[in-house]
């Protein structure tokens, strides 16, 4: 028996907390044929940070969605009066993705790392 599919997400933030690049993979395995619980969690989070995101004024932001079950969002320079409003957009999205996580039964990995100073 294959092992169960799993979402991975990657998040790189710079040191206050701020996410510079998100990478998300895969899928959850369906509890019936319509719905994983696991998937619309992550999907729905990501999803509304990206809208929000795009149409903030002041913030670089490049991403696509090669297919289903792929995100990946990189940012650019964002100006120094948006930066605490994105700080708290990204806790948000930080929370909401660790808590699906940690609700999901080991289906949703997140790798969270520190870019180092330069």
């Amino acid at each position: 028996m294959p092992p169960p599919s799993i979402i991975k997400i990657r998040v790189r933030t710079d040191r206050n907390g701020i996410v510079t690049q998100l990478v998300s993979t895969g899928h959850a395995p369906l509890e019936s044929q319509a719905f994983s619980p696991a998937c619309a969690a992550v999907s729905s989070a990501l999803r509304s940070f990206a809208r929000l995101v795009i149409e903030t004024s002041g913030i670089e932001l490049c991403g696509h969605a090669a297919h289903a079950g792929s995100l990946e969002l990189k940012f650019g320079k964002t100006s120094k009066e948006v930066r605490p409003w994105l700080r708290g957009a990204c806790d948000l999205l930080l929370r909401e993705l660790n808590d699906a996580a940690s609700e999901a039964d080991g289906l949703i990995e997140i790798e969270q790392t520190v870019e180092k100073q330069g």
